[in-house]
């Protein structure tokens, strides 16, 4: 792991930075100790006075053609396991890289005038490798398998902000800020897999005799912001504070409206706006519990009761037919639902010994 970090003043009202972080890791794993079937299991729940190695009738250890210890694959406990031959025979390795950089210069236009903009990226990768040996454990059962997962993800953000401070009449001050933000993420993953080594060791997935689990997905969106922000303070007597942002994705926008106010320091009242336009929201609830007869021991929906009963019946609700094998409760754009609304929150009004005066 690295980082960098530049500053440069380029003269009274210019500044510049770099900053630039980089990460490399790798190494090999072994499957969860919860998991029955894994290695961790295997050296948790393995007996210790049961041999790794092979044992012949004086107790010495048994070793093959080439002079290495035989493995012992003969326990009670956990049958067909031996937690450190599994190690070995079973590689589980990854290797994951990242860099970060960003650049930013501060510009004091005038006095109390100030912009600042700053371009950053991310890029990351990760990639795994999975074997299961022919002879042994989970991958016997299929000749052995290897499977092999990519991904990687790039993140672009820009942000650019004016910033106004100004005293007047003394004790008045104002600040004004407005600014641009814009973002840019995209998610790739490639997986796949192989059953059937005749090459017991090698993971390649040219020399599996059977391809499986082969797949691929990409995720990707990008999101322009607007936001301001205006604060007036009289010490002692007012306090004024308001702010907007807007965020808007390729499918919807968002939004949000804060106003916060204080008169000498005894009431205060603020509020929050914020809101969502377009884009549709899949209820995951609402699929479960429109339950068409085909899940036991759960709370249904009361839309049950307009499920189809008889021919003439005019419904989206699906026949409740008990034990169900007809999928109509599978996942499909059914349980889509606008994702549009506007909502007022955080509405707070504070007195104490309120004394008005002017």
């Amino acid at each position: 792991m690295g980082h960098i970090n530049v500053s440069t003043q380029v003269n009274k009202r210019i500044k510049t930075g770099y900053t630039a972080t980089f990460n490399y890791q790798t190494g090999n794993t072994v499957k969860d100790i919860t998991n029955g079937s894994g290695t961790g299991y295997a050296a948790y729940a393995y007996p210790n006075n049961v041999p790794l190695y092979q044992i012949d009738e004086n107790f010495n250890t048994v070793l093959d053609a080439d002079g290495e210890p035989v493995w012992n694959w003969d326990n009670l406990v956990s049958k067909d396991y031996n937690p450190i031959a599994q190690t070995i025979l079973d590689p589980r390795s990854h290797r994951s890289s990242s860099v970060f950089n960003s650049v930013n210069l501060n510009w004091l236009i005038i006095n109390g005038l100030t912009f600042d903009t700053k371009v950053s990226g991310r890029i990351s990768n990760y990639n795994s490798d999975e074997f299961r040996n022919p002879f042994h454990g989970d991958g016997k059962a299929y000749g052995g398998s290897s499977d092999k997962n990519h991904n990687d993800s790039r993140r672009f953000m820009t942000t650019s902000i004016l910033t106004y401070d100004k005293d007047f009449l003394t004790n008045h001050s104002v600040n004004f800020l407005v600014g641009y933000e814009t973002e840019y993420y995209i998610y790739k993953s490639v997986n796949a897999a192989g059953q059937g080594y005749d090459v017991p060791f090698s993971d390649e997935l040219d020399l599996a005799g059977k391809p499986f689990g082969i797949g691929s997905s990409t995720l990707e969106n990008s999101m322009v912001s607007y936001l301001s922000r205006l604060n007036y303070d009289y010490p002692d007597k007012y306090y004024l504070s308001a702010s907007y942002r807007r965020d808007d994705l390729k499918l919807w926008n968002s939004g949000s409206l804060t106003n916060s106010f204080t008169y000498k320091k005894s009431l205060s009242f603020s509020f929050q706006f914020y809101w969502s336009l377009g884009g549709m929201i899949y209820n995951s609830l609402m699929q479960k519990t429109m339950g068409d007869g085909s899940r036991y021991g759960l709370q249904l929906n009361k839309k049950v009761l307009d499920s189809w009963k008889k021919p003439g019946d005019v419904t989206d609700v699906p026949q409740f037919v008990y034990r169900n094998n007809t999928q109509s409760n599978a996942t499909s754009s059914r349980f889509l639902e606008e994702g549009s609304f506007l909502r007022l929150r955080n509405v707070r009004t504070i007195t104490a010994g309120i004394n008005i005066s002017f």
